[in-house]
């Protein structure tokens, strides 16, 4: 039982950073001026719904309530976001969208990962199904977040270096 009140604050807090995904990737899109980054945003997006109803059956599936925590690290990397985007120039705000993108998805993998630890330890093999799926989609996102920074980094190489 040790485990599982930790397990079930982190379960709640990635309900929360996925809830707010899909409130914020639509912002994200509205940004993205390139047509690629734009369909891959709109895509997780898609995916982030997929994500929410996954977390939503683990609550289910573990006899509780889902009930979204804040999450500080969320917070943090949105105002890294805004900052930088009112930091860089405008022609450059896809390798900010694509670059934020990049480090959510590192930190919902790491969330994931743990997540399914826990799970695994405390025997629950049908959630950890439903937590895999999550972790495969963010891998894949994560995938493409980064060959977008590689893109749009090499189209802009002059103005990166200027």
């Amino acid at each position: 039982m040790a485990l599982q009140e930790p397990f079930m604050s982190m379960l709640c807090e990635q309900l929360y950073v996925e809830q707010q995904l899909v409130e914020t990737l639509p912002k994200l899109q509205s940004e993205a001026g390139d047509a690629e980054l734009n369909q891959n945003l709109q895509h997780h997006l898609e995916e982030t719904r997929e994500h929410v109803n996954r977390l939503e059956d683990a609550f289910r599936a573990l006899g509780q309530e889902p009930k979204p925590k804040k999450s500080a690290v969320l917070e943090d990397l949105q105002k890294k976001h805004e900052t930088l985007m009112s930091e860089t120039p405008k022609n450059l705000h896809d390798a900010v969208i694509a670059a934020s993108a990049a480090a959510t998805e590192h930190n919902e993998i790491a969330a994931y990962d743990a997540l399914i630890c826990a799970v695994r330890a405390m025997g629950q093999k049908d959630v950890v199904e439903l937590l895999e799926q999550n972790l495969s989609q963010e891998q894949e996102a994560l995938q493409k977040a980064q060959k977008a920074i590689e893109k749009i980094t090499k189209e802009h190489s002059e103005e990166l270096v200027a």
